[in-house]
Protein backbone atom coordinates (compact mmCIF):
# COMPACT_ATOMS: atom_id res chain seq x y z
CA UNK A 1 0.00 0.00 0.00
CA UNK A 2 1.74 3.64 -0.65
CA UNK A 3 1.13 6.54 1.08
CA UNK A 4 -0.90 8.41 -1.75
CA UNK A 5 -3.42 5.50 -1.73
CA UNK A 6 -3.93 5.63 1.93
CA UNK A 7 -4.24 9.48 1.69
CA UNK A 8 -7.43 9.06 -0.88
CA UNK A 9 -8.74 6.34 1.04
CA UNK A 10 -8.95 8.64 4.10
CA UNK A 11 -10.22 11.61 2.51
CA UNK A 12 -12.44 9.86 0.70
CA UNK A 13 -14.26 8.38 4.11
CA UNK A 14 -14.32 11.66 5.74
CA UNK A 15 -15.83 12.87 2.53
CA UNK A 16 -18.45 10.76 3.23
CA UNK A 17 -20.31 11.50 5.99
CA UNK A 18 -19.76 15.30 5.67
CA UNK A 19 -23.19 16.02 4.06
CA UNK A 20 -24.72 14.39 7.58
CA UNK A 21 -22.55 16.41 9.11
CA UNK A 22 -23.13 19.84 7.94
CA UNK A 23 -27.18 19.45 8.07
CA UNK A 24 -26.99 18.22 11.67
CA UNK A 25 -24.82 21.20 12.36
CA UNK A 26 -26.85 23.90 11.04
CA UNK A 27 -30.14 22.03 12.24
CA UNK A 28 -28.20 22.23 16.01
CA UNK A 29 -26.92 26.00 15.44
CA UNK A 30 -30.35 27.12 14.63
CA UNK A 31 -30.19 27.69 11.02
CA UNK A 32 -32.73 26.00 9.64
CA UNK A 33 -35.48 27.26 12.52
CA UNK A 34 -37.78 27.33 9.05
CA UNK A 35 -37.74 23.79 7.81
CA UNK A 36 -40.21 21.67 9.65
CA UNK A 37 -40.14 19.01 11.38
CA UNK A 38 -40.73 16.37 8.93
CA UNK A 39 -38.62 18.15 6.07
CA UNK A 40 -35.55 17.71 8.75
CA UNK A 41 -36.61 14.08 9.61
CA UNK A 42 -36.78 13.24 5.55
CA UNK A 43 -33.38 14.64 5.13
CA UNK A 44 -31.71 13.72 8.40
CA UNK A 45 -32.57 9.88 7.31
CA UNK A 46 -31.57 10.36 3.37
CA UNK A 47 -28.69 11.75 4.15
CA UNK A 48 -27.70 8.97 6.96
CA UNK A 49 -28.99 6.20 4.14
CA UNK A 50 -26.66 7.76 1.63
CA UNK A 51 -23.75 7.86 4.10
CA UNK A 52 -24.37 3.96 5.57
CA UNK A 53 -24.71 2.92 1.63
CA UNK A 54 -21.18 4.33 0.86
CA UNK A 55 -19.56 2.81 4.21
CA UNK A 56 -21.04 -0.40 3.68
CA UNK A 57 -21.21 -0.96 -0.05
CA UNK A 58 -19.44 1.63 -2.33
CA UNK A 59 -16.17 1.81 0.14
CA UNK A 60 -15.60 -1.95 0.65
CA UNK A 61 -16.35 -3.35 -2.88
CA UNK A 62 -15.38 -0.11 -5.18
CA UNK A 63 -13.14 2.12 -3.51
CA UNK A 64 -10.93 -0.09 -1.66
CA UNK A 65 -10.26 -2.65 -3.68
CA UNK A 66 -9.27 -0.08 -6.31
CA UNK A 67 -6.57 1.31 -4.41
CA UNK A 68 -5.74 -1.31 -2.13
CA UNK A 69 -4.52 -4.26 -4.21
CA UNK A 70 -6.53 -3.83 -7.94
CA UNK A 71 -3.53 -4.74 -9.71
CA UNK A 72 -2.75 -8.27 -8.62
CA UNK A 73 -6.14 -9.30 -8.60
CA UNK A 74 -6.90 -11.66 -11.43
CA UNK A 75 -8.53 -9.35 -13.59
CA UNK A 76 -6.14 -6.36 -12.61
CA UNK A 77 -3.20 -9.24 -13.91
CA UNK A 78 -5.19 -9.38 -17.20
CA UNK A 79 -5.17 -5.69 -17.65
CA UNK A 80 -1.97 -4.46 -16.03
CA UNK A 81 0.25 -7.63 -16.24
CA UNK A 82 3.59 -8.34 -17.70
CA UNK A 83 3.06 -10.70 -20.60
CA UNK A 84 4.90 -13.91 -19.82
CA UNK A 85 5.03 -17.65 -21.16
CA UNK A 86 4.97 -20.35 -18.77
CA UNK A 87 5.15 -23.79 -19.47
CA UNK A 88 3.32 -26.43 -17.03
CA UNK A 89 6.01 -28.51 -15.59
CA UNK A 90 3.39 -30.66 -13.51
CA UNK A 91 -0.47 -30.72 -13.07
CA UNK A 92 -1.80 -32.09 -9.68
CA UNK A 93 1.27 -31.73 -7.74
CA UNK A 94 -0.41 -31.73 -4.55
CA UNK A 95 -1.74 -35.06 -4.36
CA UNK A 96 -4.90 -34.38 -6.24
CA UNK A 97 -5.40 -33.98 -9.91
CA UNK A 98 -8.88 -31.11 -9.44
CA UNK A 99 -10.07 -29.56 -6.33
CA UNK A 100 -13.27 -28.13 -6.34
CA UNK A 101 -13.62 -24.61 -4.64
CA UNK A 102 -17.06 -23.07 -4.78
CA UNK A 103 -18.14 -25.83 -6.83
CA UNK A 104 -15.76 -24.72 -9.99
CA UNK A 105 -11.83 -27.20 -10.29
CA UNK A 106 -9.63 -25.89 -9.51
CA UNK A 107 -5.95 -27.42 -10.91
CA UNK A 108 -2.46 -27.51 -8.85
CA UNK A 109 -0.14 -26.37 -11.86
CA UNK A 110 3.84 -26.07 -11.56
CA UNK A 111 4.68 -23.83 -14.21
CA UNK A 112 8.17 -22.72 -14.97
CA UNK A 113 7.31 -18.74 -15.81
CA UNK A 114 9.76 -16.95 -18.44
CA UNK A 115 9.08 -13.04 -18.48
CA UNK A 116 9.77 -11.41 -21.88
CA UNK A 117 10.48 -7.77 -21.01
CA UNK A 118 13.42 -9.29 -18.24
CA UNK A 119 15.88 -12.43 -18.67
CA UNK A 120 14.69 -14.27 -15.38
CA UNK A 121 13.39 -17.44 -15.25
CA UNK A 122 11.14 -18.85 -12.12
CA UNK A 123 9.25 -21.88 -10.94
CA UNK A 124 5.88 -21.02 -9.52
CA UNK A 125 3.62 -22.60 -7.85
CA UNK A 126 0.01 -22.11 -9.02
CA UNK A 127 -3.47 -22.93 -8.52
CA UNK A 128 -5.37 -21.98 -11.66
CA UNK A 129 -9.52 -22.05 -12.01
CA UNK A 130 -9.30 -24.01 -15.60
CA UNK A 131 -12.10 -23.28 -17.59
CA UNK A 132 -14.52 -26.75 -18.34
CA UNK A 133 -13.74 -26.80 -21.81
CA UNK A 134 -10.07 -26.70 -21.42
CA UNK A 135 -9.81 -28.83 -18.43
CA UNK A 136 -8.51 -32.22 -20.21
CA UNK A 137 -6.03 -30.35 -22.31
CA UNK A 138 -4.27 -29.17 -19.68
CA UNK A 139 -0.63 -31.35 -19.79
CA UNK A 140 2.54 -31.55 -18.64
CA UNK A 141 5.25 -29.65 -21.06
CA UNK A 142 2.30 -27.39 -22.36
CA UNK A 143 3.33 -24.01 -22.81
CA UNK A 144 0.69 -21.47 -21.94
CA UNK A 145 0.43 -17.48 -22.04
CA UNK A 146 0.44 -16.05 -18.62
CA UNK A 147 0.74 -12.16 -17.03
CA UNK A 148 2.16 -11.57 -14.33
CA UNK A 149 1.63 -9.38 -11.78
CA UNK A 150 4.45 -6.24 -11.80
CA UNK A 151 4.13 -6.16 -7.65
CA UNK A 152 4.31 -9.72 -6.92
CA UNK A 153 5.75 -11.75 -9.42
CA UNK A 154 4.52 -14.88 -7.60
CA UNK A 155 0.99 -13.65 -8.67
CA UNK A 156 0.22 -15.05 -12.07
CA UNK A 157 -2.60 -14.90 -14.30
CA UNK A 158 -3.27 -17.84 -17.46
CA UNK A 159 -4.91 -16.10 -20.41
CA UNK A 160 -7.05 -18.97 -20.92
CA UNK A 161 -8.65 -17.31 -23.88
CA UNK A 162 -5.47 -17.87 -25.97
CA UNK A 163 -4.33 -20.91 -24.32
CA UNK A 164 -5.30 -23.78 -27.62
CA UNK A 165 -6.76 -26.74 -27.26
Amino acid sequence: MNARAALWAVLLSMLAGTPLITWLGLRGGGCLDGVGPQTFETVKYVLLGLTLIFYFVVSPFVIWPRLFGGACTYGGILRRGREATGRVLSVGERGAEHVRIRGRPHTYLEMEVEVRDAASVRTVRHLALVPDAKINSVRDGMDVPVRVCPDDPENLAIEWDRVIT
